[in-house]
């Protein structure tokens, strides 16, 4: 996670992809002077190389950030976003799920069943299908990502 209050730069990281998902706050720009990323607001994911030299503009709210880094040369990180459907979660290695606002219920193919609440999360392990994601109430988003 990463809180940003102030105008800076942003952390590099040589040889990493990275996605960053903005979890609260307002518009914010990660800029160069090649590119420019925009976070609308919760939700909004962005993703680019680690080493990217970026400047990151006063947000317009104190923000937060969930990154989420993987190296180059290992196989790609898979990212969904889940809100009012329910989200059939493909087989993975590591896999981590975030509710960002609303409560959400994960239900494994066997065991216990997960409920989060908004800013929290669940880290599990598993190649099995069938995990899936449902919306408990109105409102939600949560992010889930896969890491091989």
């Amino acid at each position: 996670m990463a809180d940003i209050t102030a105008a800076g730069p942003f952390s590099r990281f040589e040889g990493m992809d990275r996605i960053a998902v903005m979890l609260s706050g307002g518009g914010l720009c990660l800029s160069n002077a090649d590119v420019r990323l925009a976070f609308d607001g919760p939700g909004s994911v962005v993703q680019f190389p680690g080493e990217w030299t970026l400047q990151c503009d006063a947000p317009a709210l104190p923000t937060q950030l969930f990154n989420i880094m993987a190296r180059r040369d290992s196989a790609g990180v898979r990212v969904l976003l889940a809100a009012d459907e329910p989200l059939a979660l493909p087989p993975g290695g590591h896999q981590v799920a975030l509710a960002l606002r609303g409560r959400f219920e994960l239900v494994p193919p066997a065991g216990a069943r997960h409920i989060l609440g908004a800013g929290e999360g669940v880290h599990w392990q598993s190649q099995d299908a069938g995990w899936c994601s449902a919306q408990i109430g109105g409102g939600g988003a949560m992010v889930w990502c896969a890491l091989p």
